[in-house]
């Protein structure tokens, strides 16, 4: 139910975004679709606290969902070119180009799990021409 939501709510506030991302989807072998379109991968982040980092790997925008217990403050999610800090509490969630913006999670008190859903940048290639084996007769 949280990804279709989600998965809504790019489509409504970022169809642009949405599209440039679900060709990769659309892409996976076998007409698969994963749970987490209109991304094909996700991380699951438990406590974890980052350094300013740009995810070079990842094509498109990110999406981070935070659940945090009862007890829980602080964690705030910096982004270093457009120079804000956005407060995420629990249920809270974030869309944001990671590969273009330097990004953190400030220093927290509790327990904190992130859903972080990303694409690969190794899909643009896959797209392209299936790694080099576009003409292979096997590739569909």
């Amino acid at each position: 139910a949280l990804m279709k939501f989600s998965h809504a709510q790019i489509y409504r506030y970022l169809p642009d975004e949405h599209d440039q991302m679900e060709v990769y989807v659309e892409l996976l072998p076998s007409a698969n679709r994963t749970a987490a379109a209109p991304w094909c991968g996700w991380v699951l982040n438990l406590n974890v606290l980052t350094r300013v980092h740009r995810d070079d790997g990842d094509i498109g925008w990110c999406y981070d969902g935070v659940i945090t217990d009862d007890q829980f403050e602080g964690g705030d999610l910096g982004l270093v070119q457009p120079g804000i800090v956005i407060p995420l509490l629990n249920g809270d969630f974030t869309v944001f180009p990671s590969m273009e913006n330097d990004h953190f999670n400030l220093d927290y008190k509790g327990e904190r799990c992130s859903f972080v859903f990303q694409t690969c940048k190794e899909f643009k290639s896959w797209h392209e021409d299936r790694h080099g084996w576009i003409d292979n007769k096997y590739m569909t």
